[in-house]
């Protein structure tokens, strides 16, 4: 089975979609913490809350949303691995393009923004370089995970008749 450029980029799409659904979803634990936890670290642990939840959450999004897909179904292996990682590769490279221009990539990786704060921060408290890397190999890891997880669960609903999520 061929892959194309586009499934690619819808990809990245949809992994730019669950980062920021994640991010959606780790306010609510964010505010909560925000209420109860009132001592001069409070900053490093809202990141580290940012990180955990929103991560988290947008790797089994960016899953259902694989697996919900009735083309996920029908890719081989080989395919599978070509578009997650083609997927994960364009996603970082916007997240890096998008440092380069003001050190700021918000936009593009969202909680992943706290996690390169956490790796390598500057006097601005904004990303370094290396931080900015950093968290995204460490994402765009979770995110292919993510992408290679749903493909199977679908591939698994597609074998037993009926899609299974």
């Amino acid at each position: 089975m061929k892959t194309r450029l586009g499934d690619i980029f819808i990809g990245a799409l949809r992994i730019l979609a669950a980062a920021w659904l994640g991010f959606l979803v780790a306010f609510l634990p964010l505010y909560i913490f925000r209420g109860v936890y009132h001592k001069p670290d409070a900053a490093i642990w809202e990141d580290v809350l940012m990180v955990a939840v929103g991560i988290i959450a947008g790797s089994l999004i960016l899953m259902l949303l694989i697996a919900r897909n009735d083309r996920s179904a029908k890719l081989d292996n080989k395919c599978m691995y070509i578009e997650a990682g083609g997927a994960v590769g364009v996603y970082a490279a916007a997240w890096l393009i998008a440092w380069l221009f003001g050190g700021n990539n918000y936009i593009v990786a969202a909680c992943g923004y706290h996690l390169s704060r956490l790796i390598g921060a500057n006097e601005e408290l904004r990303p370094t370089f290396w931080g900015a890397l950093g968290g995204a190999v460490i994402c765009c890891a979770f995110y292919m995970g993510a992408m290679v997880l749903g493909v199977l669960i679908a591939r698994h609903g597609k074998n037993k008749g009926h899609n299974s999520l």
